[in-house]
């Protein structure tokens, strides 16, 4: 089952237009017994392809990311609210060029599939908020 994650929406997460940023997500799952969140386990062997819109009725996807090209694994974190566990979280890094494409400041959707055969299937989505800068990023 696939779990909602929102992105960017609190004032100590933001997504900003223009900016080099990873965010992360866990992969969990609820105990059937007792209801607690659980790790899914290590999915660095799986496939996993991400999709941002505007919208859900959207034909064109703004970012697309997949496996190798924009997401990686990494190590559950207990400071930052996850659970415990190697190669559980994915690490999903949106290149400034990609963050570009947002063409103004707002609500947008996106999800994350595992596209490996055989297994293909929601992973995770929901809402991700992309804000306007006060300034230009600098030029490099």
């Amino acid at each position: 089952m696939a779990r909602k994650y929102d992105l960017g929406i609190t004032d100590r997460d933001r997504v900003f237009i223009g900016e080099d940023v990873t965010v992360r997500c866990q992969l969990v799952i609820a105990d059937a017994t007792t209801g607690e969140d659980s790790v899914e386990g290590d999915i660095s062997s799986n496939a996993y392809r991400m999709v941002i819109k505007k919208s859900r009725e959207e034909a064109t996807a703004l970012i697309t990311l997949a496996t190798g090209a924009g997401i990686t694994f990494g190590n559950g974190d207990t400071s930052k609210g996850e659970l415990a566990g190697n190669n559980t979280v994915l690490l999903i890094a949106l290149a400034d060029t990609e963050t570009e494409k947002i063409l103004s400041e707002g609500l947008y959707v996106y999800d994350i599939w595992r596209t490996d055969a055989g297994f293909e299937g929601v992973a995770a989505f929901g809402n991700i908020f992309f804000m306007d800068s006060v300034s230009l990023p600098p030029e490099v």
